[in-house]
């Protein structure tokens, strides 16, 4: 039948589509300069920057596709963002060495943190501790330190150190501890004692920001100097992941150019990496397979797969608990629960047909399996 060629098609298309290597330009605009975040349903927002004109953060919508970006106005060299567990989203302003929260439902802004020196980076741990990096407010630029706020609203320097200047990237890795990135190395932060341990010498150059993947275990950083990429994974192996020189050229991730990229994020099924670039907003879709195969999650099979129906059953053979998050192609969380029984329906009854990804996560081992609806 017809329906069933275009339906093949289509699902031609959604595999070469997810499986190529492939960097695209979202959004072009001045003011996407800096920091990004990546909400649940995929949504982007970028921060506009510290000194002239940074008052905004943009939003680019992934249903709508476009990018507005004066979404929150009245920040004050927004440089970071990120969420914490009440659903505030976090934001350093560099120009005036202050640490807001910013209400995404009224557009609230409460001050939480002042005095800083040129507040940079944030990364935010499992107890919604938020430590903020300091590069240094002008004309010296020479921060050195790491603040720590509490949930309850305590400020104190966690870290004061002569390793640690004009810094700005910092992210958990999967095994919780803090990793600063600083004159060409990365450290390993003590969340309790502020003490730096030298981890790996990236010895000619430093990031902008990082994020942690988890389906690698690895660790991304843009290096702006460089125009590249680059991946350090948990044995801190590091390799270019994508760019070579200063250029802009969108398609195959092993041609794509870059022009000094700086934010970097990821879509919640951590297989798009979102890059801000010399005022672009680009994404890069991950050709690698969907998860690392842990042995105690070897088990989990998914039947039947491809669905005409929509019903699928998750087979959880020796019922462990674990949390289970489903996305669409665009990195959109649809649903979310966690399960223990050996059998689990799950109904796609009410979504378009296409590709899917279910996350399966028990402790710090993640699976990602594919789903195709018919």
């Amino acid at each position: 039948m017809k329906t069933n060629h275009i339906l093949t098609g289509l699902l031609f298309f959604y595999i070469l589509s997810f499986h190529a290597q492939v960097v695209e330009t979202l959004a072009t605009h001045p003011k996407i300069k800096d920091g990004m975040y990546v909400d649940e349903d995929g949504n982007i927002y970028t921060t506009s920057g510290g000194w002239s004109d940074g008052f905004d953060i943009g939003k680019y919508d992934i249903d709508a596709e476009n990018f507005t970006y004066n979404h929150f106005t009245g920040l004050n060299g927004p440089i970071d963002i990120d969420e914490r567990a009440n659903g505030d989203y976090i934001v350093t302003n560099f120009n005036n060495s202050t640490v807001v929260a910013l209400d995404p439902n009224t557009n609230q802004i409460t001050q939480i943190a002042s005095g800083l020196d040129g507040p940079a980076g944030i990364a935010i741990d499992e107890e919604d501790n938020i430590y903020i990096s300091n590069f240094g407010a002008g004309p010296l630029y020479e921060g050195h330190q790491i603040h720590k706020i509490t949930p309850e609203g305590v400020l104190s320097v966690l870290a004061d150190s002569p390793l640690l200047f004009r810094f700005q990237a910092m992210v958990f890795n999967g095994e919780g501890e803090l990793i600063v990135s600083s004159q060409y190395k990365l450290f390993k932060v003590d969340t309790t004692t502020g003490e730096l341990e030298e981890w790996v010498d990236l010895q000619s150059f430093g990031f902008g920001h990082m994020l942690h993947r988890s389906l690698d275990n690895s660790i991304y950083g843009t290096a702006s100097g460089e125009h590249k990429i680059y991946k350090i994974d948990a044995l801190g192996e590091v390799t270019v992941f994508a760019g070579s020189n200063a250029g802009y050229e969108d398609g195959d991730l092993n041609t794509a150019l870059f022009n000094s990229p700086l934010g970097i994020e990821m879509s919640p099924n951590e297989n798009i990496i979102y890059v801000t670039d010399s005022n672009r907003l680009r994404s890069i879709t991950i050709d690698e397979p969907l998860g690392l195969d842990k042995t105690n999650l070897n088990n989990f099979k998914i039947s039947p797969n491809p669905t005409s129906n929509g019903l699928v059953t998750v087979y959880n053979e020796n019922a462990m608990e674990v949390s289970m998050a489903l996305y669409d192609v665009s990195g959109k969380l649809l649903l979310s629960k966690n399960i223990q029984q050996q059998q689990h329906t799950l109904d796609l009854t009410a979504y378009t047909n296409g590709m899917y990804f279910l996350k399966i996560k028990e402790g710090e081992n993640t699976v990602c399996k594919k789903i195709i609806k018919l």
